[in-house]
């Protein structure tokens, strides 16, 4: 489970994968205390300050294109997993609440 929102969602995230070793967060720091690991510390690991504004300006502006090549439930990860390493994606591989229909 990838957290990005940084919206309090850890905790039910570790509920639905069971096994907080199992989440990764890049938004909120009390991931730790919950077991789940945050990354971001590190500034080698992050997009260059220099790029976030023209990112900022391409998602105002509309033009930031992100290639969605399919949408499993999350029932079905270690498919999108396979799917991933075996290199059949042409695009991000977006995983979905079990059950839910993509938006």
């Amino acid at each position: 489970m990838l957290d990005t929102s940084g919206h309090g969602v850890i905790a039910e995230s570790i509920t639905l994968v069971d096994d907080p070793r199992r989440v990764v967060t890049l938004a909120d720091l009390s991931a730790v205390a919950l077991g789940a690991t945050f990354t971001g510390v590190d500034p080698t690991d992050r997009v260059p300050t220099s790029e976030l504004a023209t990112l900022v300006n391409m998602i105002a502006a509309g033009t930031l294109r992100v290639d969605i090549w399919k949408t499993y439930p999350l029932d079905q990860v270690g498919q999108a997993h396979s799917d991933l390493e075996a290199g059949l994606n042409h695009g991000k591989i977006i995983l979905t609440p079990t059950g839910a229909q993509p938006g």
